[in-house]
């Protein structure tokens, strides 16, 4: 092949050499041209030489006209071209060969021959990623994975079931509805080469989403939020949106609470979830009208003055509006009575007491206390009986200590100088028992005591008696000497040696002495009242 320089190219690729190569891939286009250092008669393609070329069929070119002249090392060389487009079925090497003609070439036939090699191999590989979580709100995202091989990739194409294209490497897109769609990727090397693959594309729909609540709307109370989509949300999560932005959400449960610290009005609470995929659904809002602010508390009032135990004391309650409920501890367990209400503290000692009303909204103040003290009560005592001869006059005896500390009260006042005195001075004319009532003037609480007063008769002493069991005066009966309760009585024999005593006279003398009955005789007796009279000397005779 004497100053045979041949080259060919694919569009804009170009390799120089006595047998330059041509790249592409399988059934992609292709043409070839040359280059000779002559002008030419005659070219001839020999394409049915090649197996899997397509056209199969050989083409003879006469005077063929050169593209273009090029001066390499002080020589022209002419560049023919072929306008027919070829391509190969199947990857391989392959070399086209060609004969031109010219009467310049010094060869008996003025021919010569060569070849074009073209190397068919894998175009190629389109490719993206459908690996990723999808969602109908996002703009999907395809990530092309795209495999040059070789080849130096310029354009490409995306096709979307809308019958919407992209050029982009890359493609984004926002589809309308979510399912399953299929989804064309097709990318071009320079050479004309195209890698070609149709995927399919998993958007998951959105959610629709909505929720309830309930409870009192009420500053600090806790509202109870529900959505509407429950265990089906396995895996995913719940966001709940309140006040200032603030975002609470839960993995675990579609119930949600929350309390708001301060009153406010049309305060809206927004709520959405991300499902199992992350996707995330629709976002409800809604407005809580109103959350009204905590009530003022109520002021507690007693009522009773004097706080004593075993009184029943009563309370009420200032509030500046009508409450719907009301809510009293007493230390009883509580009560939900309006007022008043009253209790009866049976012990003395401090009680706490507490309030706490509801205003007509169903807000609950707050609690109210107050610390009563329940008194300790008085010691009542009215002193011992007394015993006051009748006509005779003398002071009741109450101890009653400091005397000032208190005010007195005795019932009945029959017979006293003055029942409003601690030691009033009684006149009886017939046994009294009388009550005294006292009062602890700080406290006010009071307690009551009784004593009896006993009207003394003169005593009346018999000088004798006939004690022989006949049952009439057998005893030695001591009229009224049963009134003097601390009286003492002896006997004794004219010579002077006691025979019996008593204290108090509590059984009448049988005229017996150690249980031995005492001959009939005179005996001396001395009875002593008890009560600072003087003493009664006189002498009894026992009959028989």
């Amino acid at each position: 092949m004497n100053d045979l320089n041949s080259y060919s190219s694919f569009r804009n690729t170009q390799k120089l050499g006595n047998e330059s190569d041509t790249v592409t891939c399988p059934k992609t286009s292709f043409r070839v041209q040359v280059q000779v250092a002559y002008q030419l008669s005659t070219i001839k393609w020999r394409f049915s030489e090649v197996p899997g070329l397509t056209p199969a069929k050989d083409t003879l070119i006469n005077n063929p006209v050169a593209g273009s002249v090029t001066r390499i090392f002080g020589r022209n060389y002419y560049t023919y071209s072929l306008d027919i487009d070829l391509s190969i079925a199947n990857q391989g090497t392959y070399d086209i060969p060609f004969t031109y003609t010219s009467p310049n070439i010094d060869h008996c036939d003025f021919s010569e021959s060569g070849m074009v090699r073209v190397i068919v191999k894998a175009g190629p590989r389109a490719d993206f990623d459908t690996s990723g979580v999808f969602c109908l709100k996002d703009s999907v995202l395809l990530i092309s994975r795209a495999q040059a091989n070789g080849f130096n990739l310029d354009r490409y194409r995306w096709d979307f079931p809308d019958a919407t294209t992209q050029t982009t490497q890359d493609a984004r897109k926002k589809f309308l509805t979510g399912g399953i769609f299929p989804v064309r990727h097709r990318v071009y090397a320079d050479n004309g080469c195209m890698g070609d693959t149709t995927k399919s594309v998993k958007v998951n729909a959105t959610v629709l989403t909505d929720f309830s609540f309930d409870g009192k709307f009420c500053q600090d109370s806790i509202i109870q939020f529900r959505s509407t989509i429950g265990a089906s949300n396995t895996g995913g999560v719940w966001y709940w949106s309140f006040e200032n932005g603030k975002t609470d959400s839960s993995k675990t449960d579609s119930t949600f609470t929350y309390s708001w610290k301060s009153p406010g009005t049309n305060i809206p609470v927004r709520h959405w979830l991300v499902g199992p995929t992350g996707c995330p659904s629709d976002t409800s809002q809604k407005n809580i009208p109103r959350i009204h602010t905590v009530p003022a508390s109520p002021t507690i009032n007693i009522l009773t003055d004097t706080l004593c135990p075993g009184q029943s004391i009563r309370f009420s309650a200032s509030v500046g509006y009508i409450p719907s409920q009301w809510l009293w501890d007493l230390g009883d367990g509580g009560s939900s009575s309006s007022p008043p209400v009253s209790r009866v503290f049976p012990n003395p000692g401090t009680t706490q007491i507490s309030l706490r009303v509801w205003s007509p909204e169903g807000c609950a103040s707050l609690e109210s206390r107050q610390t009563i003290t329940i008194a300790n009560p008085p010691l009542a005592d009215a002193g011992a009986d007394r015993y006051i001869l009748a006509g005779s006059s003398a002071p009741m005896v109450s101890p009653m200590t400091p005397p000032d500390a208190y005010t007195y009260r005795w019932s009945p006042a029959v017979g006293l100088d003055d029942p409003t005195l601690r030691n009033p001075v009684c006149t009886p004319t017939s046994d009294m028992s009388y009550s005294l009532t006292v009062w602890d003037k700080v406290s006010k609480c009071s307690a009551s005591d009784s004593v009896n007063v006993f009207v003394l008769t003169k005593i009346i002493v018999p000088n004798t008696f006939t004690p022989n069991n006949d049952g009439v005066n057998d005893r030695w009966e001591i009229r009224f000497l049963d009134r003097y309760t601390e009286s003492r009585v002896e006997i004794y024999t004219t010579t002077g040696q006691p025979v019996w005593k008593s204290v108090g006279y509590q059984k009448a003398w049988d005229g017996t002495s150690n249980g031995k009955s005492l001959p009939a005789g005179t005996y001396y007796y001395v009875i002593d009242p008890g009560n600072g009279d003087p003493r009664i000397a006189g002498y009894v005779t026992i009959l028989r």
